[in-house]
């Protein structure tokens, strides 16, 4: 298998994925058994630490599609 080095910034990452511009990256880790990342994201749309403790969300992500309207021009 061909492998590469790549460095991504967590700009890059929050563009691509349309998150909020108040949201920031903070840290991306991965393990080699699983089969996804793990991201601390910082911004008003998350909880409070408790007592110190980052609180686990989930993201939920909802497209909006694009609609139409016909009006007849009078």
């Amino acid at each position: 298998m061909r492998q590469g080095i790549v460095k991504i910034t967590p700009m890059l990452i929050s563009e691509a994925l349309g998150f909020p511009v108040d949201w920031r990256i903070e840290s991306i880790s991965m393990n080699a058994t699983e089969d996804y990342v793990t991201v601390i994201i910082s911004g008003e749309d998350f909880p409070e630490k408790e007592n110190g403790t980052i609180k686990e969300c989930q993201l939920i992500v909802h497209v909006k599609q694009t609609s139409f309207e016909v009006k007849e021009i009078k």
